[in-house]
């Protein structure tokens, strides 16, 4: 076990909160269920405007990258396998995440105190799903992913989650919703050179974010679940207090107006909603400077950095320019926590030991489409 005190200048502890497994392309076709086996999902090539690291797929090389960017450990998210949280047809997206789910377990198994695999759970049918959880759990995996824009007829103040919440609390398994996942509009994502692509990604990832949390909020779902964890994962976090100085404010004009007679009033909490994001929220993030400078004042207990890697939109294997640029405003207690302590803390895992560091310098070549470009003004 490693504590921040034995941390040595240059031998900073880093977590990645938000990093990505790329599964094989046969997964589906090799381990979907003989009834649905026609029906297996068929892909050419990873969806990639970039150089798909192959560590996505090979626990071995992942370990070596992750020593080029002197990262310990890593949450890892789905590619293709989110494609389950986006399915409608019941039974067919709980194949989708059981064969993933199954592969990422294995996956994980390489190197399980460094590879921390999170479940990819779809909703539908809450007995199938607080299965899954617990069949996660006892595989290795340490959480679960969920859609982050549910079905219209499946708010998350719907009573449907119920027994999901209550089995992610029992079983200690936070419970992450990520962007991209889902249904709606949000979806339907606009053609890259537009400026309604812009816009959207400026803005649009974070409004599902702050819809889905305000839905969990404010009907009391983390009043009823203290021990329930939820994370908002790849929307970086300055817009965390304003946002939540805009929901306490707001909560406290219209919650005496509420009935509670319907799923979707507003319950009547004893604390303010930023009261349980701080006590049970998270997000993550890759580079945000804003978020940075915010969080030397609040909200760095709550904040998890990541390099999304293998992802065209990661930062490997540039972690540490990203980290010196960005981390200068927090103390060193707060830096520990942000690139380590949280994400270690969150999912109850030991933080293991430095990998061994690693002589090998990739060719900018080898760099995904994020760092080709120059990096964003700090403001």
């Amino acid at each position: 076990m490693i504590a921040e005190s034995d941390v040595l200048p240059g031998t900073e502890i880093r977590i990645s909160g938000d990093s990505h497994a790329a599964e094989p392309l046969d997964l589906w076709e090799e381990r979907f269920p003989a009834a649905l086996r026609d029906r297996a999902p068929h892909f050419a090539q990873l969806p990639t405007t970039s150089h798909t690291r192959a560590g996505g797929w090979d626990p071995a090389l992942r370990v070596q990258d992750m020593a080029v960017d002197r990262i310990t450990a890593e949450a890892l998210y789905p590619s293709l396998g989110g494609r389950a949280l986006d399915e409608e047809d019941e039974p067919y997206a709980q194949a989708l995440a059981v064969a993933y789910n199954e592969w990422l377990s294995e996956y994980c198994q390489y190197a399980p105190d460094r590879l921390w695999g999170l479940a990819v759970i779809p909703l539908w049918n809450v007995d199938f799903a607080v299965t899954e959880l617990e069949r996660g759990r006892n595989q290795g995996l340490v959480g679960a992913s969920i859609w982050m824009a549910p079905p219209d007829n499946l708010p998350f103040y719907a009573p449907h989650y119920e027994r999901f919440w209550a089995a992610a609390e029992d079983l200690r398994m936070p419970v992450s919703l990520h962007i991209n996942t889902g249904f709606g509009p949000f979806t339907l994502r606009p053609p890259s050179g537009t400026i309604e692509a812009v816009s959207f990604r400026a803005h649009g990832h974070a409004g599902v974010g702050k819809e889905a949390l305000a839905q969990i909020i404010l009907s009391g779902t983390l009043e009823r679940h203290p021990g329930l964890r939820i994370v908002i994962a790849e929307v970086n976090t300055g817009w965390v207090p304003f946002w939540l100085q805009e929901l306490d404010e707001n909560y406290q004009r219209y919650v005496d107006r509420s009935t509670e007679t319907e799923p979707n009033e507003l319950a009547k909490l004893p604390m303010l909603p930023s009261e349980y994001y701080a006590r049970q929220c998270y997000s993550t993030f890759i580079d945000d400077t804003v978020g940075v400078y915010e969080m030397a004042r609040w909200w760095h207990e709550t904040a998890m950095w990541s390099t999304d890697y293998p992802h065209w939109n990661g930062i490997w294997p540039k972690g540490t320019e990203v980290l010196n640029r960005t981390l200068g405003p927090l103390t060193p207690e707060q830096r520990y926590d942000v690139v380590c302590g949280n994400v270690a803390r969150l999912y109850d895992k030991s933080v293991p030991a430095p990998l061994p560091a690693s002589d090998y310098v990739p060719a900018r070549e080898e760099w995904p489409a994020r760092l080709q470009r120059e990096p964003a003004r700090n403001l």
